[in-house]
């Protein structure tokens, strides 16, 4: 929205200028578009344990992916193809994910504090009328939910901006 826009600009010191958005991007894009140090490319995204995952959380790893200085891309038309795929394809026999060799990249290593984040929580149910829907009807339906602070408030970080978004999620990406 407009506001935004001009509280971004105004942050980089930019206070005479056109902007002209072509698509439909979101803060973190915009804000990467301004520096000018990252690359979107259309990719897929290896995800671990997709079977345990949410529609939501499926549609927020569908998306472009941020390219940085100093990333490297990989060609796999190559001799060592077939060894590449076989180690990162995550339902092959001898593939690295079967091996546990990605955990530690896998597991949640950011997490949140009961007494920072519960003052955050009433913000984000404001700006996300679906989510205080969603959250709302678990409570009603979960009776351990509804009885458990930490799990109502974990639930609520994982679907907030402030969840790291690499949980579950490999950098190796395929390009198409």
């Amino acid at each position: 929205d407009y506001e935004t826009i001009k509280a971004v600009c105004k942050e980089f010191k930019i206070l005479n200028a056109d902007i002209i958005v072509r698509t439909d991007i979101d803060v973190d894009e915009f804000i990467d578009v301004i520096e000018g140090n990252k690359k979107y490319i259309p990719a897929i995204i290896v995800v671990n344990k997709i079977d345990l995952a949410t529609e939501k959380q499926v549609e927020k790893v569908a998306k472009k992916v941020k390219f940085k200085a100093g990333d490297v891309v990989i060609p796999t038309n190559q001799n060592g193809a077939f060894f590449l795929h076989n180690c990162f394809q995550p339902l092959t026999e001898d593939s690295y994910f079967t091996w546990n060799y990605f955990d530690s990249y896998l597991q949640e290593k950011e997490y949140f504090s009961n007494y920072v984040f519960v003052e955050k929580v009433r913000s984000i149910l404001f700006s996300n009328p679906g989510l205080k829907q969603e959250f709302d009807e678990k409570k009603e339906k979960d009776a351990e939910f509804a009885k458990s602070e930490w799990q109502q408030l974990y639930f609520l970080y994982q679907h907030s901006p402030y969840f790291e978004p690499s949980y579950r999620m490999l950098p190796v990406y395929e390009l198409k």
